[in-house]
């Protein structure tokens, strides 16, 4: 018999009770208000766990975390949870990477999976089964650095969904080469043995590593692209890149670009923003699909 919903959860969300089914296919979520944790064998090599906090809100905020921090590696990884717990207005599904199941020495995986695991459209059908279980009409994904970069990427697998992204990487390639080598060398070595140059070892993955190449084409999901601009980084390498791509392109009208200035290096925004934005975020998706 499976576990019963709880009222609040605890920090981390760990000590949630945990719904484990056999497969994806075989995953429903329980329509009952309260939080529940879902453990998912994904294959022989990694799982996903996932966080689903049901308030009956007409919308659902789906949150996507980004990189581990060295010699505090623990999964799962439920990013923002205490901050949107307090909020009423939207039901939320927090997915920690099944990327990083994969190796415990991975700090950063952008959600991409591994040989034979496509982990975006999976994700997406992970969400509308949240989404139908929550009775939630809207649906919001939202994550910082490799979590924006996620939000981007698993968006238009849902369409009429509204993608925000903070400070987020935009292509793979240009992010810093230990974070790629890392990703590569634990989750797929065979790109490395390829004998290309190791910048381009990461391009045998197409789209799936470049949100730049995903919005060159049309979407029919819309986003919202938040980017501290004293992150020089990610501004430069990322943002601005990115920017110019969309605005030339098919999505322009669907893409919106916000800058702020805060402290002058990568950090997740403030819970005040984060919040904020979201809230803003669920008012334009009204205004878009009115």
């Amino acid at each position: 018999m499976n576990p019963e919903p709880i009222a609040a959860p605890d920090r981390g969300g760990i000590s949630v009770p945990v719904v484990r089914v056999e497969s994806a296919d075989e995953l429903v979520f329980n329509p009952q208000r309260g939080a529940l944790r879902y453990s998912v064998p994904l294959d022989d090599r990694g799982s996903l766990d996932a966080l689903m906090l049901n308030k009956g809100s007409r919308a659902l905020v789906v949150v996507f975390h980004g990189a581990m921090l060295n010699g505090r590696h623990h999964l799962p990884r439920f990013e923002w949870l205490r901050t949107l717990d307090e909020r009423a207005e939207y039901s939320c599904l927090f997915l920690s990477d099944p990327t990083l199941s994969v190796d415990s020495k991975l700090l950063l995986g952008w959600y991409l999976g591994w040989e034979g695991m496509e982990l975006y459209p999976l994700l997406g059908e992970v969400i509308t089964k949240a989404a139908q279980a929550a009775g939630a009409e809207q649906i919001v994904l939202v994550g910082s650095s490799g979590g924006g970069f996620a939000a981007l990427q698993v968006a238009p697998h849902l369409p009429g969904t509204l993608a925000i992204a903070f400070n987020a990487q935009t292509a793979l390639n240009r992010y810093h080469w230990k974070a790629q080598a890392n990703y590569i060398r634990r989750v797929r070595p065979a790109l490395e043995d390829r004998g290309k140059s190791r910048r381009k070892w990461l391009s045998a993955l197409g789209s799936r590593v470049s949100a730049v190449q995903t919005y060159s084409g049309p979407v029919r999901n819309r986003a919202l692209v938040v980017q501290n601009v004293r992150d020089e980084h990610h501004y430069a390498k990322h943002y601005l890149p990115f920017k110019d791509s969309v605005q030339g392109g098919p999505n322009a009208q669907r893409v919106r670009f916000e800058e702020y200035s805060a402290a002058p290096f990568h950090e997740p925004p403030s819970r005040g923003r984060f919040v904020e934005t979201i809230d803003r975020g669920l008012t334009m998706l009204e205004d878009w699909t009115a």
